[in-house]
């Protein structure tokens, strides 16, 4: 919707009344650049892109880290191209950005670090040797055009850890159904919800001990005959040798080094910001 709004306001002329919401567009993305689905990458672009060419771009970007400075240049020969730059960080790291000319860009950092798990004194089992989740799978009907999926797990008493990082959650569904409007909603347990054919995927914050419990709402789009079982799978999103797999049946309810980490420097035809991921 939002970028449907952008479209509207680029439309009628006013495209000052857009900012607020290009700003708020443009840090839904992920790390890659893209939205929750297909659909949404393909109209939140159009409408960046389109904001973007409201203004001849002709800017000249320097960023300056230390005793290096990188250039990025955007004019009309590649307002469309995303450049990026890998940042130094042998010491610790200030950047300055200056911009100069006309038109409109976006500048992010993106931060990538990997943790040394072995100090924090604790060891997963692989899922083929024990599984360190726990998962209780219910599908539910709710008369003929709807269900729900009621997805349960915890960590298996035998891992020697309290609580993992952030977790993932891949639900297959079952054939005939789909996610129902709405979807799920994020709160602080789930922090992401995306959507794939037959799939959905939630990032959780985080599984304890405890039994975390989430409700997937579905919708009947057609009915399917002998219908085949879905799988569900939970795994440590920093660790996914430690997972633990289920099924939903139809008549049931490689790492890079230790303490490594890298700065990558991209610039968007959009507005010039600069914003911090880690």
């Amino acid at each position: 919707m939002a970028a449907y709004a952008v479209l509207t306001l680029g439309a009628l002329g006013e495209h000052m009344d857009a900012v607020p919401i290009i700003m708020w567009l443009s840090q839904q993305r992920n790390h890659l650049g893209g939205y929750g689905s297909t659909q949404d990458t393909v109209v939140a672009l159009q409408a960046l892109t389109s904001y973007s060419l409201a203004s001849a771009p002709n800017l000249s970007i320097t960023v300056t880290s230390g005793t290096s400075t990188i250039n990025f240049s955007v004019d009309h020969n590649n307002y469309v191209v995303v450049q990026s730059q890998q940042i130094d960080t042998a010491g610790d790291v200030v950047l300055q950005v200056e911009a100069q000319g006309t038109g409109m860009a976006l500048v992010e950092l993106h931060v990538f670090y990997n943790i040394d798990s072995s100090q924090l004194g604790r060891r997963r089992r692989r899922a083929d040797d024990q599984e360190a989740f726990l998962l209780d799978i219910q599908l539910f009907d709710q008369g003929t055009q709807s269900a729900h999926l009621s997805i349960c797990t915890r960590l298996a008493e035998d891992q020697d850890l309290n609580e993992t990082g952030m977790a993932i959650l891949e639900v297959g569904l079952l054939s005939g159904l789909v996610l129902a409007q709405g979807g799920v909603p994020t709160d602080r347990n789930v922090k992401k919800v995306e959507t794939e054919d037959g799939k959905v995927i939630l990032y959780l914050a985080s599984v304890s001990r405890a039994e975390l419990c989430v409700q997937i709402p579905l919708m009947v789009e057609f009915t399917v005959a002998r219908v085949q079982h879905a799988f569900v799978i939970a795994y440590d999103y920093y660790e996914p040798i430690s997972m633990c797999g289920g099924q939903t049946a139809a008549s049931s309810a490689a790492p890079a080094p230790a303490h490594t980490h890298r700065l990558v420097l991209l610039v968007f035809p959009l507005l010039v910001t600069l914003g911090c991921a880690v």
